[in-house]
């Protein structure tokens, strides 16, 4: 004959923050603790003349609810006594719980409590419900309608309205054991089917004495988990969207022991209360107090800086030619412009590349440069939540750790209102409107103690709110090379030196520099020469429009290509007088340094492959041609003087310098 279901449960001596709560009048064990007015209701086993000497087949005597007035949490006054004679049967009655400010009652009992000396009758556990009458009488009870003959139904647990009961059985359809399950009451006073909490919550070992705190949070003792040891108390929090409790996490350490513990019941300020344990051999009511740190002058919360302004500060745009800046940040995204505004997903190194992209062809012109940006977390902890909140309304904190040097042994959550929480994730209620202060400690292994605060804004609900502020900026600039760049266009490398007179090399009508890359032990050949990117673009298109594989590289000017400049070379295909899209660029920008008073020279070229005469008519239209096309740019024809030179001849007259004599120079004699 079953009389009352308990387990052996757990609790070590730990530390200062547990004492046990020293009953005088109770009998040898003493659980399930409920704060109660001034005090506690608890299960006892102890005999009075209101009670019979009853035990059950096993020999043991059955529990009964009994009353001790506590002072100061630990200090009791007076012995415990019988909590209400009209509760009172021969057989087990509790554990308790209670609802609308005490007026309600729901507790434990034998479903059957006629003829107590018939041992064969049904003897199993239900759940009963009383109101409060005059003084601390209670009306007669009446059972849950959902107690079966067949199983019990043990260890209720209420909201404050007494709405929602959660409670212990072992009815069929479970997952192993006792599970927890949930009824509620509509507006007739019906109660719903009972439900089973699910996986979140039941184990396939048993789930029992569950208990409410501030209806948000569900408490219960479970032996199914990997746990200190024994019965460990979990808490789950209600989840309304899902309509469902979370996942079940242990209360701190102080709490849970190698042994059984169970029938906690929280103060308000969530930091302190009752819990019933066999730590020290019997069952026994604790007191537990935390003994939190002096959260003082904590430092203010500084985000974790994830947004960026990139720029690239040595590149000047061009609007004259079809190309774009490109970042691709390092994290699958890409944005356009030499400074872009970026937030990151995280911590991580992340590399940043500028790239100038052709949009005709969306190929990749130049890669411009590359920076690294390590968002890493700093040796604190991080509190991650809202800003703001609407009042009435709860959110969500989190403490994230991952940057700590140091192992971390205690997590405090420190309230305005008071209350005080200690895992890593809480939910928090604001009801008031105006700035409430959010406080997280960490506290190491070794005792030291990181603290940060953060201030909530709790507003009406006609405030428009970002959950979230806007991350602190950071400014990343590439920086200027201390040596000035320039830029050309590169044909092709080699290991070995080339011979400039091969013939894949005479295609091109420009002056081909040899520079060798002592870094890759490695020959360039380029053509063009400019210290700004986008001018070389004509060259670079020219030169891929001639079977090259032509790309930009850089190296370091020596020679000052700046906008004082005085002269610009405009080169030419043998025999032909028209203008390249690349010269026209440069000539663009050799008249952007001019004004209306500037005087030029005009001298036009040809090399020696034809007669006198006809370099000499091949020399003055190419003059021309780019005379013309000076004053297209702006230039007064009448500051413009046109001279023919003709062909040079020199010492020297090998194919591969040709190139360098069929151009025309363009001097600035005056400005």
């Amino acid at each position: 004959m079953i009389l009352v279901i308990y387990y052996p449960f757990v609790v070590v001596a730990q530390e200062n923050k547990i004492s046990m709560l020293k009953i005088e009048g109770g009998g040898d064990e003493k659980i399930c603790p409920v704060r109660y007015k001034q005090g506690i209701v608890f299960m006892s086993s102890a005999r009075t003349n209101l009670l019979k000497t009853v035990r059950d087949e096993t020999g043991q005597i059955p529990y009964n609810l009994f009353y001790q007035k506590v002072f100061n949490e630990l200090v009791v006054g007076g012995d415990a006594v019988v909590f209400s004679d009209n509760l009172v049967t021969e057989f087990n009655d509790g554990p308790v719980c209670f609802a609308k400010n005490e007026e309600l009652i729901f507790y434990t009992r034998n479903t059957d409590v006629d003829n107590i000396n018939n041992s064969k009758r049904n003897r199993t556990l239900g759940i009963f419900i009383s109101t409060k009458g005059k003084g601390e009488r209670w009306h007669q009870s009446s059972s849950f309608e959902h107690n079966r003959p067949d199983y019990n139904l043990i260890h209720p647990a209420t909201n404050s309205d007494g709405t929602i009961l959660v409670f212990s059985s072992n009815m069929p359809g479970g997952k192993g054991g006792y599970d927890l399950y949930i009824s509620l009451q509509d507006h007739l006073g019906h109660w719903s089917k009972p439900r089973n909490l699910g996986a979140t919550v039941n184990t396939e070992g048993n789930e029992v004495f569950p208990s409410f705190f501030k209806d948000e949070w569900l408490l219960f003792s479970s032996d199914g988990r990997a746990s200190q040891g024994g019965l460990d108390i979990y808490r789950s929090r209600w989840e309304e969207d899902l309509f469902r409790y979370s996942a079940s996490t242990p209360l701190d350490s102080s709490i849970n022991s190698r042994y059984d513990d169970f029938g906690i019941s929280l103060n308000d300020d969530g930091s302190s209360g009752y819990f019933g344990s066999d730590r020290n051999g019997s069952e026994q009511i604790y007191f537990f107090k935390q003994s939190l740190p002096k959260l003082e002058d904590c430092a203010e919360e500084k985000p974790l800086n994830l947004c960026y302004y990139i720029e690239e500060n040595s590149i000047v745009a061009d609007s004259d030619h079809p190309l774009k800046f490109v970042w691709d940040l390092g994290d699958g995204t890409k944005k356009d412009g030499l400074e872009v505004y970026h937030c990151y997903p995280g911590v991580g190194k992340y590399v940043a590349a500028l790239q100038i992209i052709d949009t005709i062809s969306n190929e990749i012109y130049y890669s411009v440069s590359e920076l690294e940006i390590n968002i890493a977390l700093d040796d604190r902890p991080y509190i991650i939540g809202p800003d703001s909140v609407y009042i009435n309304d709860y959110a969500s904190f989190s403490a994230d750790m991952s940057g700590l040097k140091k192992e971390v042994r205690e997590i405090y959550w420190d309230f305005e209102d008071g209350s005080v929480q200690m895992q890593k994730n809480v939910n928090r209620y604001f009801g008031l409107i105006g700035q409430q202060n959010v406080r997280l400690a960490i506290v190491a292994d070794d005792g030291s103690i990181q603290c940060v605060n953060k201030n909530i804004e709790v507003v009406d609900k006609n405030t428009v709110i970002s959950k979230y502020k806007v991350l602190s900026h950071q400014k990343k600039v590439i920086p200027v090379a201390e040596s000035k760049l320039g830029y050309a266009v590169q044909l092709l490398q080699s290991f070995k030196k080339e011979v400039l007179s091969d013939s894949i090399l005479l295609k091109v009508n420009y002056p081909i520099t040899q520079r060798f890359n002592e870094v890759d032990s490695i020959y360039q050949y380029t053509v063009g020469e400019s210290d700004k990117v986008a001018s070389l673009y004509h060259l670079y298109k020219e030169m891929r429009d001639l079977g090259f594989d032509s790309k930009l590289i850089s190296f370091e000017l020596n020679y000052d290509n700046s906008i004082d400049a005085k002269e610009v070379l405009i080169f030419f295909s043998p025999g032909k007088d028209e203008i390249t899209a690349y010269n026209e660029a440069n000539l663009n920008d050799f008249s952007r340094k001019l004004n209306a008073s500037s005087k030029l020279e005009v001298l036009g070229y040809a090399d020696p492959s034809g007669s006198v005469k006809s370099n000499k008519k091949l020399s003055y239209r190419r003059a021309i041609n780019v005379a013309k096309y000076l004053e297209k740019c702006g230039v007064s024809e009448r500051n413009i003087e046109v001279d023919a030179i003709g062909e040079v001849r020199t010492s020297s007259m090998e194919a591969e310098m040709l190139r360098y004599y069929r151009k025309v120079e363009v001097r600035l004699i005056e400005n």
